[in-house]
C-alpha cells in the first residue's frame, strides 16, 4: 500500500524547497543546522556559508540527502533530542514546516536553545493557526489545493502560544510573517509583516527569530 501524502510529510520524505535565506544572511556562517532536513534540499542551498548539518528522523531520507549532498553531514535524529552534538556547537540553526509536527514541540525549542551558540541565531518557520485556515479556504476556492488541513500538525500554534514558549528559551525573540494576503496588491501591508502584532494575527507563517546573548 503506497504512503499518503500526510505519511510522507510526517517522514520527511517530501520536499520543501523554498525559504527566504536571503533575508537573514547576516546570521548563516560557521556550523549551519536544518532541524528537519528532509533530502536536504534547502540546507543545500547554504553550500559555502560554513559547514553544513541536517537531522531528520527517517533514515532513508538521510541516506538520500548524503548520497545528494556529500559535503554536508546528515545524521538521523529526533529533533528533541541531539545528544549526540555537544551543547553551543552552531551558530545557525533553521527549522522550516517542522515544529507543527512535533508533538512535544518545547522539548525541541529546548534543544534548538541548547545547541545554538552564544550570539547565534535560531530561525523557525511554521504555519499561523487559525489563520492558516482561511488562508487554507482561499487556495480552495481557487481550486487549487484540497480544504483538508494536516492531520500531522501538532500543536496548531498561534502567536500568544509560540511567543510565551520561545521566550522561555531564548532571550531575544522577534515574530513576523512570511506573507499576508493581499500585500501585493495593496503594499502598505508590507510594513506589517516584521514584528508586527497585526501581522503576527493575520500572516499565514511565521518567520520567528530567537537570539541567545553573548556571555
Amino acid at each position: 500500500m503506497q504512503n499518503n501524502f500526510w505519511d510522507d510529510y510526517l517522514q520527511g520524505r517530501t520536499s520543501k524547497s523554498w525559504f527566504p535565506f536571503s533575508d537573514y544572511d547576516q546570521y548563516i556562517h560557521g556550523n549551519i543546522l536544518d532541524l528537519g532536513c528532509g533530502e536536504g534540499d534547502l540546507i543545500a542551498q547554504l553550500m559555502g556559508k560554513g559547514n553544513l548539518y541536517g537531522v531528520d528522523l527517517a533514515e532513508e531520507t538521510i541516506n538520500i540527502a548524503q548520497r545528494k549532498f556529500p559535503v554536508g553531514d546528515f545524521r538521523v535524529g529526533d529533533v528533541c533530542d541531539l545528544s549526540y552534538f555537544e551543547s553551543n556547537f552552531f551558530d545557525f540553526i533553521f527549522s522550516s514546516d517542522v515544529i507543527e509536527h512535533v508533538p512535544e514541540y518545547e522539548k525541541m525549542v529546548a534543544e534548538a536553545a541548547r545547541l545554538i551558540k552564544p550570539g547565534g541565531v535560531v530561525l523557525i518557520k511554521t504555519p499561523n493557526y487559525p489563520i492558516k485556515r482561511f488562508y487554507d479556504f482561499v487556495a480552495f476556492a481557487r481550486k487549487k489545493k484540497s480544504f483538508a488541513d494536516d492531520p500531522t500538525h501538532c500543536p496548531k500554534l498561534h502567536y500568544f502560544t509560540i511567543k510565551k514558549v520561545l521566550e522561555k528559551y531564548f532571550d531575544d525573540v522577534s515574530i513576523g510573517v512570511r506573507n499576508i494576503m493581499g500585500e501585493e496588491k495593496f503594499k502598505i501591508l508590507k510594513k506589517f509583516k516584521k514584528d508586527n502584532f497585526f501581522g503576527n494575527l493575520v500572516g499565514q507563517k511565521f518567520m520567528v527569530v530567537c537570539k541567545k546573548k553573548k556571555v
